[in-house]
């Protein structure tokens, strides 16, 4: 057992190193390529860019660690869940182009355009250092609580928390809840950066975080996953959209490498054989 533990925390090591080195590859990439790139106004564009998704990540990877959206085939119930969550993602976006007429809505978010275009110690934006709030926070949840251990713990195998008295339902019932208020704030952040409210905000950013929460190491079949990982990805994430934006790569060819980038995500998580770190 203990030679077991050895060998996933060296394959939990190399994962952070592997992430470290690709996001480094990928700056010094960039860097060679655009004189616009390693500027400290083009750091702060990404880290004000990969806020609201990296927000509504951190959601997406405490679900994905209970379990709450496992993808195996192998669980009819499962997939039921996949189909009620894109359901009910069709109907608000629906509902966003219904209550819109389809056009951005001007809001003048004046109240509260701090939260989204302000700037905060060290001129850092403050939207990301919302973003990193949330971040450490549910990190430490998810390390250092009760709660974060049974997420660990109804991910990895549901039925034996159930056995020793753990609300399995009412604790991923609570992550969907949470999910969604985390979801409506980062929208309240979105609306504070533009003032308009437009129903085709943030659409495919889906496959962005998902992407981001699969290369950082998160299982999709539950129990392993580290935020730490998910920022990280997020950062690989972010980096490679600035750059192809600043290299005036064609639109369809930026969507070829996030497709590129989600296979290759998807193809780690396989190869991890239920890894991750935690």
């Amino acid at each position: 057992m203990e030679s077991i533990k050895q060998r996933l925390k060296l394959i939990d090591s190399w994962t952070l190193i592997g992430l470290v080195a690709t996001l480094f590859v990928a700056v010094i990439f960039f860097s060679t390529q655009s004189e616009y790139f390693f500027t400290t106004r083009n750091f702060l564009n990404i880290s004000r860019a990969i806020s609201i998704r990296g927000i509504l990540a951190v959601s997406v990877t405490m679900l994905l660690i209970s379990g709450s959206l496992d993808l195996s085939l192998a669980a009819v119930a499962a997939a039921a869940s996949i189909i009620a969550t894109l359901g009910t993602l069709l109907t608000f976006r629906g509902l966003g182009y219904v209550f819109s007429g389809g056009d951005s809505i001007v809001i003048g978010a004046q109240t509260w355009a701090y939260l989204g275009r302000g700037t905060s110690i060290f001129n850092l934006p403050v939207s990301f250092i919302v973003f990193m709030s949330v971040l450490i926070f549910f990190w430490a949840v998810l390390n250092f609580s009760v709660v974060g251990n049974y997420i660990y713990s109804i991910g990895s195998d549901p039925d034996p928390c159930r056995y020793v008295g753990i609300n399995v339902d009412r604790i991923r019932f609570s992550l969907f809840v949470f999910s969604a208020i985390i979801a409506a704030f980062a929208g309240l952040i979105l609306l504070s950066q533009g003032g308009t409210a437009q129903p085709r905000a943030l659409q495919g950013a889906e496959l962005d975080i998902i992407a981001a929460v699969l290369l950082g190491g998160v299982n999709l079949r539950g129990g392993k996953g580290s935020l730490v990982g998910t920022f990280l990805g997020m950062c690989i994430i972010g980096v490679i959209n600035n750059g192809t934006i600043l290299l005036n790569v064609p639109a369809y060819w930026q969507m070829v490498f996030r497709g590129i980038i989600l296979i290759i995500a998807v193809t780690l998580d396989s190869f991890r054989k239920g890894g991750g770190y935690r």
